[in-house]
């Protein structure tokens, strides 16, 4: 039973480094981890694997696939002596060639920043793979991985040079300092503020398709599974993209997408755009919730799913969200005369609340703003919801950051929109699209 029930925590791990794990596998993860010091030891040692795997496999750009193969079996037979299940890391790295770390884990005892904002539901992951929901404005840390957990989640650090750091809505961010900073963004958005780095050693960012060398500028990474989009917003920033080892410096004002379906050339920063609707259509990709295909008469649509704020955990929420991006990239910016505008359905009459965050130009978080919709039988079935910017207030979980954030969210850029309902039976809520577009502020 021990042998079968260590296979399945092994098992667990190696799907959780290769994001593959599914929703009930993360918890029952989590569940092993916070009960038992032994699960936790054995995910340390995976995670410390893994990342020293993908610092000698991915350390030239240029190597053949041959030359990563060799160094990930170098580094696995030096390691092996640690981790008696070490090769079942290594199928999985192998098999990628160029491995994202998920879990590089602390090296030592000593505290390389101190967080300076968290909203919404978090998961740090420190020493000795020591998990946790509960973090504060002023606690210093380790090196780890912070989870942003819903699309309303927010975390901010600062190193101990003042460099700082922000990690927006859905998003996962491996981070350590022994001397040079290096951060892995497996998903979602990371903004950051550089301080000059030392000489030698600038901070280097890791996603999926690319590498960012930073010496000291501010810029914006945003990355998904088949691309990764740099926003520099002062100063310059060097980008590799994975793969071909092809380089490119990055300007402010201007920014580069790394994937392999598309040419690698950096381009102004698109102008604004005030208007933007959800495609749903297109499939789950930067969703919250449990995305469905169209059927029938319903277009396809996001449905929503159990949500327990941290703070709250007598109460359950039905949440759904999103991130927001135009079309063409450029930064959506709300005007005083914006109004949010959703379709949908609902199992029950409930009030709808809707929430969304906002960054700065030039991409330092700016806080997030709630509302109860306006809602109305939509002639077409279902629901009309509907929100004036003027109506929305900020957001309650970052009431304690008032003095810091702007009071209204007026020609600010929307990042993120999610939707929640709360009642004593579940909602059944779905959304089939969510809009944002000005107004007439004559009309009703």
């Amino acid at each position: 039973m021990m042998d079968e029930g260590n296979e399945k925590l092994d098992a667990l791990i190696a799907a959780w480094l290769d994001e593959t794990i599914s929703q009930q596998d993360s918890e029952t993860l989590q569940d092993l981890l916070r009960q038992s010091a032994s699960a936790r030891e054995t995910f340390r040692r995976y995670a410390t694997l893994d990342a020293s795997l993908r610092q000698v496999a991915d350390v030239d750009p240029n190597a053949t696939d041959g030359d990563r193969y060799q160094s990930v079996l170098l580094a696995s037979q030096q390691l092996r002596r640690h981790l008696k299940t070490a090769w079942l890391v290594v199928a999985v790295c192998v098999a990628g060639m160029l491995v994202v770390p998920i879990g590089m884990m602390l090296r030592g005892e000593s505290k390389i920043a101190t967080v300076t904002g968290v909203s919404g539901p978090l998961r740090w992951t420190g020493d000795a793979g020591v998990v946790t929901h509960q973090l504060l404005v002023g606690q210093r840390l380790t090196g780890g991985t912070i989870d942003g957990l819903s699309p309303d989640s927010w975390f901010e650090l600062q190193f101990h040079d003042g460099s700082a750091i922000t990690l927006s809505g859905n998003s996962m961010l491996t981070f350590a300092d022994d001397g040079q900073k290096v951060l892995h963004l497996k998903s979602g958005k990371l903004s950051a503020n550089v301080n000059p780095q030392p000489a030698g050693h600038p901070m280097l960012v890791h996603t999926r398709s690319a590498t960012l060398t930073v010496l000291g500028t501010s810029f914006d990474v945003e990355a998904a599974l088949p691309a990764t989009v740099v926003k520099v917003t002062e100063g310059t920033v060097q980008v590799a993209r994975n793969g071909d080892g092809k380089q490119i410096k990055v300007p402010a004002n201007h920014r580069v997408v790394a994937a392999v379906d598309r040419e690698f050339k950096r381009e102004m920063v698109p102008n604004m755009v005030h208007q933007w609707s959800s495609s749903l259509a297109k499939g789950p990709e930067e969703t919250f919730g449990e995305w469905q295909a169209a059927q029938q008469a319903d277009p396809a649509s996001l449905k929503a799913v159990a949500f327990v704020p941290e703070n709250a955990p007598s109460i359950v929420l039905q949440m759904l969200g999103m991130t927001i991006r135009s079309d063409s990239n450029s930064p959506v910016v709300l005007k005083p005369s914006t109004r949010w505008t959703v379709h949908g359905r609902m199992d029950v009459e409930t009030d709808l609340y809707l929430g969304f965050s906002v960054a700065k130009p030039n991409g330092d978080f700016a806080g997030k703003f709630l509302a109860r919709c306006k809602l109305q039988e939509n002639p077409a079935g279902g629901y009309l919801a509907t929100a004036d910017l003027e109506s929305f207030d900020l957001d309650p979980s970052v009431e304690a950051f008032r003095d810091k954030l702007p009071e209204s969210p007026d020609n600010l850029v929307a990042t993120g929109v999610w939707c929640f309902t709360h009642s004593e039976a579940s909602s059944g809520l779905r959304v089939f699209d969510v809009s944002l577009e000005p107004f007439d502020e004559s009309s009703p």
